[in-house]
Protein backbone atom coordinates (compact mmCIF):
# COMPACT_ATOMS: atom_id res chain seq x y z
CA UNK A 1 0.00 0.00 0.00
CA UNK A 2 3.08 2.47 0.22
CA UNK A 3 2.73 3.25 -3.43
CA UNK A 4 -1.16 4.10 -3.12
CA UNK A 5 -0.37 6.14 -0.49
CA UNK A 6 2.43 8.12 -2.47
CA UNK A 7 0.03 8.17 -5.13
CA UNK A 8 -3.33 9.16 -3.28
CA UNK A 9 -0.95 12.18 -1.21
CA UNK A 10 0.14 13.80 -4.33
CA UNK A 11 -3.45 13.42 -5.93
CA UNK A 12 -5.37 15.14 -2.88
CA UNK A 13 -5.36 17.64 -0.30
CA UNK A 14 -5.25 17.00 3.67
CA UNK A 15 -7.81 16.53 5.80
CA UNK A 16 -7.14 18.88 8.08
CA UNK A 17 -11.15 19.55 9.47
CA UNK A 18 -11.50 16.05 10.33
CA UNK A 19 -14.67 15.61 8.26
CA UNK A 20 -12.95 14.05 5.66
CA UNK A 21 -14.29 10.73 3.82
CA UNK A 22 -13.63 7.54 3.77
CA UNK A 23 -13.52 5.65 0.59
CA UNK A 24 -14.58 1.70 1.14
CA UNK A 25 -11.73 -0.91 0.13
CA UNK A 26 -8.87 2.06 0.76
CA UNK A 27 -6.94 1.70 3.98
CA UNK A 28 -3.52 1.87 4.76
CA UNK A 29 -2.66 -0.72 8.19
CA UNK A 30 -6.15 -0.85 9.26
CA UNK A 31 -6.61 3.04 9.04
CA UNK A 32 -9.03 4.13 5.79
CA UNK A 33 -7.62 6.97 4.05
CA UNK A 34 -9.21 10.17 4.50
CA UNK A 35 -8.57 13.29 2.53
CA UNK A 36 -10.39 16.53 1.90
CA UNK A 37 -13.97 16.63 1.37
CA UNK A 38 -14.73 17.80 -1.93
CA UNK A 39 -17.13 20.45 -1.06
CA UNK A 40 -13.25 22.32 0.21
CA UNK A 41 -11.92 22.32 -3.48
CA UNK A 42 -12.51 20.79 -6.72
CA UNK A 43 -12.72 18.15 -8.69
CA UNK A 44 -9.37 16.67 -10.19
CA UNK A 45 -8.82 14.39 -13.15
CA UNK A 46 -10.55 11.15 -12.83
CA UNK A 47 -7.11 8.87 -10.76
CA UNK A 48 -8.63 5.17 -11.95
CA UNK A 49 -9.96 3.73 -8.20
CA UNK A 50 -12.90 3.97 -7.77
CA UNK A 51 -15.35 2.81 -4.89
CA UNK A 52 -18.95 1.03 -6.67
CA UNK A 53 -17.83 2.02 -9.76
CA UNK A 54 -17.28 5.68 -9.44
CA UNK A 55 -13.84 7.34 -9.62
CA UNK A 56 -12.51 8.49 -5.94
CA UNK A 57 -11.91 11.72 -7.14
CA UNK A 58 -15.55 12.57 -6.68
CA UNK A 59 -14.92 12.43 -2.84
CA UNK A 60 -11.52 14.49 -2.31
CA UNK A 61 -10.56 17.57 -3.24
CA UNK A 62 -7.73 17.68 -5.90
CA UNK A 63 -4.53 18.65 -5.03
CA UNK A 64 -3.74 22.12 -4.33
CA UNK A 65 -7.71 22.90 -4.46
CA UNK A 66 -9.06 22.88 -0.90
CA UNK A 67 -9.29 25.70 1.05
CA UNK A 68 -11.22 26.85 4.21
CA UNK A 69 -12.26 30.46 4.83
CA UNK A 70 -14.67 32.35 5.87
CA UNK A 71 -16.97 33.42 3.10
CA UNK A 72 -16.91 37.11 4.28
CA UNK A 73 -13.45 36.99 4.92
CA UNK A 74 -14.24 37.63 8.69
CA UNK A 75 -15.06 41.79 7.99
CA UNK A 76 -18.19 43.30 9.13
CA UNK A 77 -20.56 44.93 6.50
CA UNK A 78 -19.56 48.06 8.26
CA UNK A 79 -16.51 49.13 10.25
CA UNK A 80 -16.31 52.25 11.82
CA UNK A 81 -14.71 54.35 14.60
CA UNK A 82 -17.01 57.72 16.33
CA UNK A 83 -14.82 59.92 18.18
CA UNK A 84 -17.02 63.15 20.06
CA UNK A 85 -14.99 65.99 21.98
CA UNK A 86 -15.56 69.35 23.53
CA UNK A 87 -12.41 71.39 22.14
CA UNK A 88 -11.22 70.89 18.86
CA UNK A 89 -9.36 69.11 16.91
CA UNK A 90 -10.67 65.31 17.34
CA UNK A 91 -9.45 62.31 14.75
CA UNK A 92 -11.55 59.31 14.23
CA UNK A 93 -9.97 56.43 12.53
CA UNK A 94 -10.44 53.04 12.16
CA UNK A 95 -8.12 50.03 11.07
CA UNK A 96 -9.13 47.11 9.36
CA UNK A 97 -6.37 43.83 9.97
CA UNK A 98 -5.55 40.83 7.95
CA UNK A 99 -3.88 38.70 10.18
CA UNK A 100 -1.45 35.91 9.01
CA UNK A 101 -2.75 33.20 11.48
CA UNK A 102 -6.15 33.32 10.28
CA UNK A 103 -8.09 36.70 11.92
CA UNK A 104 -9.20 39.29 11.03
CA UNK A 105 -9.24 42.63 13.40
CA UNK A 106 -11.10 45.19 13.67
CA UNK A 107 -9.35 48.32 15.79
CA UNK A 108 -11.40 51.95 16.34
CA UNK A 109 -9.40 54.41 17.78
CA UNK A 110 -11.85 55.06 20.74
CA UNK A 111 -12.45 51.28 21.19
CA UNK A 112 -11.39 47.72 22.31
CA UNK A 113 -10.58 45.67 18.86
CA UNK A 114 -12.21 42.90 17.88
CA UNK A 115 -11.30 39.75 16.10
CA UNK A 116 -13.05 37.51 13.09
CA UNK A 117 -11.31 35.07 11.53
CA UNK A 118 -11.03 34.70 7.79
CA UNK A 119 -9.93 30.80 7.88
CA UNK A 120 -11.73 28.45 9.45
CA UNK A 121 -7.93 27.20 10.75
CA UNK A 122 -6.67 29.66 13.06
CA UNK A 123 -2.67 28.78 13.29
CA UNK A 124 0.60 30.62 12.97
CA UNK A 125 1.89 30.50 9.20
CA UNK A 126 -1.71 29.73 7.86
CA UNK A 127 -1.83 33.22 5.59
CA UNK A 128 1.11 31.97 3.18
CA UNK A 129 -0.96 30.24 1.22
CA UNK A 130 -3.39 33.30 0.30
CA UNK A 131 -3.47 36.65 -0.72
CA UNK A 132 -5.24 39.39 0.26
CA UNK A 133 -6.68 42.20 -2.49
CA UNK A 134 -7.87 46.00 -1.21
CA UNK A 135 -10.43 47.70 -4.11
CA UNK A 136 -11.92 51.13 -3.55
CA UNK A 137 -15.20 51.35 -4.79
CA UNK A 138 -16.37 54.85 -3.48
CA UNK A 139 -15.29 57.58 -1.46
CA UNK A 140 -17.23 60.88 -0.19
CA UNK A 141 -13.73 62.54 -0.70
CA UNK A 142 -13.46 62.68 3.48
CA UNK A 143 -10.44 61.77 5.51
CA UNK A 144 -7.61 59.68 4.05
CA UNK A 145 -7.36 56.01 3.54
CA UNK A 146 -3.74 54.58 4.10
CA UNK A 147 -1.69 51.17 4.53
CA UNK A 148 -2.03 48.79 1.52
CA UNK A 149 -1.49 49.00 -1.82
CA UNK A 150 -5.01 49.31 -3.18
CA UNK A 151 -5.64 46.96 -6.18
CA UNK A 152 -2.86 44.61 -5.91
CA UNK A 153 -2.78 41.16 -4.21
CA UNK A 154 -0.54 41.10 -1.39
CA UNK A 155 0.49 37.29 0.59
CA UNK A 156 -0.30 37.58 4.02
CA UNK A 157 2.77 36.45 5.42
CA UNK A 158 2.39 39.54 7.95
CA UNK A 159 -0.44 42.04 8.69
CA UNK A 160 -2.44 43.55 5.85
CA UNK A 161 -3.91 47.19 7.11
CA UNK A 162 -6.17 49.07 5.75
CA UNK A 163 -6.46 52.41 7.47
CA UNK A 164 -9.10 55.12 7.58
CA UNK A 165 -9.27 58.46 9.29
CA UNK A 166 -11.00 61.88 9.52
CA UNK A 167 -10.24 64.99 11.47
CA UNK A 168 -12.42 67.86 12.59
CA UNK A 169 -9.87 71.05 13.40
CA UNK A 170 -12.23 73.90 14.13
CA UNK A 171 -15.70 74.65 14.76
CA UNK A 172 -18.88 72.72 15.86
CA UNK A 173 -20.22 69.88 14.21
CA UNK A 174 -19.18 66.75 12.64
CA UNK A 175 -16.15 65.57 9.48
CA UNK A 176 -17.48 62.06 8.23
CA UNK A 177 -15.09 60.02 5.95
CA UNK A 178 -17.03 57.37 4.38
CA UNK A 179 -15.34 54.89 1.83
CA UNK A 180 -16.64 51.26 0.17
CA UNK A 181 -14.06 48.59 -0.24
CA UNK A 182 -13.90 45.19 -1.71
CA UNK A 183 -12.10 42.87 -0.46
CA UNK A 184 -10.83 39.72 -2.74
CA UNK A 185 -8.80 36.37 -1.02
CA UNK A 186 -7.04 34.45 -3.37
CA UNK A 187 -5.16 31.21 -3.02
CA UNK A 188 -1.65 31.82 -4.28
CA UNK A 189 -1.17 28.00 -5.42
CA UNK A 190 -4.09 27.61 -7.71
CA UNK A 191 -4.58 31.86 -8.07
CA UNK A 192 -8.36 31.34 -7.47
CA UNK A 193 -10.36 33.67 -5.74
CA UNK A 194 -11.97 31.80 -2.39
CA UNK A 195 -14.04 34.62 -1.54
CA UNK A 196 -15.29 38.17 -1.91
CA UNK A 197 -16.49 40.86 0.55
CA UNK A 198 -18.27 44.59 -0.33
CA UNK A 199 -18.46 46.57 2.89
CA UNK A 200 -17.97 50.45 4.25
CA UNK A 201 -15.09 51.70 6.35
CA UNK A 202 -16.38 54.75 8.28
CA UNK A 203 -14.89 57.58 10.51
CA UNK A 204 -17.10 60.04 12.39
CA UNK A 205 -15.03 63.19 14.34
CA UNK A 206 -17.14 65.20 15.82
CA UNK A 207 -16.56 68.70 17.57
CA UNK A 208 -19.67 69.12 20.23
CA UNK A 209 -18.93 72.50 21.94
CA UNK A 210 -15.60 73.92 20.55
CA UNK A 211 -15.52 75.76 23.96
Amino acid sequence: MKSKDVEFTELFDPDVIGDGPSAAGYQKAGVPYRFAHIQYGAKGAEVGYSENGIDISNKWAAKGTAGYVSTTIGIPIVIEDIAQAIVAPVTAAVTLQIRPEGVTRVIPSGAPFEDYNWSTIIALGIGAGYEIEFTQLSSNGKGTLAGVTLGAFLPITTNRNLHLSSTKSSGSGMEEALRGIRARLKRTSTGLIVATRDFQMRALAQILNEG
